[in-house]
């Protein structure tokens, strides 16, 4: 997986192009091959990838959001991404895939 090498490699944020999810793809297949065991991914990067959200279940068992609802103690999720965190897990489970929903709760300075 020349792709995914090269990523982890690189310096900065990592490019969530078509290339990236076929290579996630990829690694998922040959993971599930190798290892024969239940496979969950963390989602949380998904907003606004449904197409590819839906792509990288079809390789997993489960998955997780672990920003769910209420986002990060320091970044509260707008109106439109909490809507898409309720759709994400709507989907998940309609799809017959477990899911698990992180709530980071409230973030106190001391």
């Amino acid at each position: 997986l020349p792709y995914i090498e090269r990523i982890w490699r690189a310096e900065g944020e990592v490019p969530l192009d078509e290339a990236w999810v076929e290579a996630v793809l990829g690694f998922l297949a040959a993971v599930r091959d190798e290892l024969r065991v239940p496979l969950w991914g963390n989602l949380t990067f998904a907003e606004g990838r449904d197409d590819d959200v839906t792509a990288i279940r079809e390789h997993l068992d489960g998955d997780m959001d672990e920003a769910f609802a209420l986002g990060y103690p320091d970044q509260a999720h707008s109106r439109r991404t909490w809507e898409a965190s309720l759709r994400r897990l709507e989907e998940g489970q309609l799809g017959g895939r477990r899911v698990l929903a992180v709530a980071q709760g409230a973030h106190v300075a001391s």
